[in-house]
């Protein structure tokens, strides 16, 4: 009986560690060109995302980030500042498509004439030249259109906070 009590304490602890080593990621504010991150809450989940990569546009430089269950493509609005945050429309673009079951689907929102994009973000200086990196917050609503074959998000919105992200170009 004691031999189960020690091993199932053992158990205990080390499942303890492990939780709180999840928790305590260790993140790379100097990434190397063409890599980067982008850490956030999606629904209350926390979610990885990795660097893949920026396309420039008329409408600004597209930025792409890719996890396991998430593809997402946002676009800042050019007269972000570092060090000040912006509110409304700090995001321009933002589209994402959940392949994640409780959310499958695509998510879209675009500053345009009479609808704001819910965003706020932070640019931070940051310790290297091309590096680009913030906090942000953002609410992207579901999709009310088909686009190819995806169909628009199950959930009315995601709710991305606590989000953070670093990249180099």
């Amino acid at each position: 009986m004691k031999k189960k009590m020690i091993g199932l304490l053992a158990a205990t602890m080390l499942v303890g560690m492990s939780v709180g080593a999840a928790e305590d990621v260790e993140r790379n504010y100097t990434p190397e060109e063409g890599t980067g991150w982008l850490a956030v809450e999606i629904n209350g989940e926390a979610v990885e995302f990795e660097y893949s990569g920026s396309t420039k546009g008329m409408t600004g430089t597209t930025y792409n980030f890719k996890s396991d269950d998430f593809t997402m493509a946002l676009v800042f609005n050019k007269k972000l500042v570092v060090g000040e945050e912006m509110d409304t429309n700090a995001i321009a673009q933002i589209e994402i498509m959940s392949s994640e079951t409780s959310s499958a689907g695509y998510y879209f929102a675009k500053k345009a004439a009479g609808k704001d994009v819910v965003s706020t973000v932070t640019l931070e200086e940051s310790e290297a030249e091309g590096i680009t990196q913030g906090v942000f917050t953002v609410t992207v609503p579901t999709a009310d259109r088909y686009v190819n074959d995806n169909r628009p998000g199950m959930l009315p919105e995601l709710e991305l906070t606590e989000g953070e992200f670093c990249f180099f170009e």
